[in-house]
């Protein structure tokens, strides 16, 4: 079974069984929480978008109006990002973030 966990005070990890299959690193400054990275196995754009939206939500449940994904973050994820329908460096509120997974 797949789990997203929060592993560390600035990282949310999915396992599956023992295995670790992805990352997500983040950090909050202010009224904003920005992605600083994220790595999946072999590019998955579903688990990316579970661990970006874990995070993401974390920090809006703790009062960020706004949530990032750094420019180091998005390398190698810009194809899942754009089926996402989201861009590194902007600024996005909740509502901002797309209702199903367009992977």
């Amino acid at each position: 079974m797949l789990t997203i966990k929060l592993t560390a005070p600035d990282t949310y990890t999915a396992k599956e069984g023992g295995k670790e299959l992805g990352s997500c690193r983040f950090a909050i400054e202010g009224d904003t929480l920005t992605i600083t990275r994220a790595e999946t196995l072999e590019g998955d754009g579903f688990l990316l978008d579970g661990l970006l939206r874990a995070a993401l939500f974390y920090g809006y449940e703790r009062g960020c109006v706004y949530g990032v994904i750094g420019e180091a973050a998005a390398e190698g994820f810009q194809r899942q990002l754009q089926a996402l329908g989201l861009q590194a460096g902007v600024k996005l509120r909740q509502e901002d973030l797309p209702r199903h997974c367009g992977c």
